[in-house]
């Protein structure tokens, strides 16, 4: 008789792609969704108790600008940066059965010589190097409902 195995992961694999694929292979895992602690009576006064969780060095950075000041068209699958400069598209996924992701990138000379680095990139230095990156944003949308990220 074979061994058999059970999967166990934490809530970054929580999403409707790996359920569908542990569903269509008969893989037995568990993997708590982001909300389990909202249901689960253990955790009820957790915030009250310890106060809200802290990112190491997460304390003092500040906000950026966010993916709702920028201009995304999912038919033509474009996006436009506030300052009117367009967006690569680096990815285009189907996530489960009717959601759909497109992930956008800024131009990295654009990002790197714009006034506006500094409030809208999380991390502005990131597009100094040769090979950094721009501003990274991604739309995700259900049944014609679009979700910014």
């Amino acid at each position: 008789m074979g061994k058999q195995v059970i999967i166990t992961t934490d809530t970054g694999l929580s999403n409707d792609a790996n359920y569908s694929y542990l569903r269509e292979n008969s893989i037995n895992a568990y993997i708590p969704d982001n909300k389990f602690r909202s249901r689960d009576k253990a955790f009820v006064k957790q915030k009250t108790k310890y106060g809200k969780r802290k990112q190491k060095g997460r304390n003092n950075v500040q906000k950026t600008m966010p993916a709702s000041e920028l201009t995304f068209n999912k038919k033509n699958k474009t996006c436009i940066c506030p300052v009117g400069k367009a967006m690569l598209l680096l990815k285009e996924e189907h996530v489960s059965e009717g959601k759909k992701k497109l992930l956008f990138e800024g131009r990295l000379t654009g990002c790197r010589e714009c006034s506006h680095k500094n409030q809208c990139m999380r991390n502005p230095d990131s597009a100094d190097p040769r090979k950094g990156h721009g501003r990274q944003v991604s739309l995700t949308w259900t049944n014609g409902r679009p979700l910014t990220g």
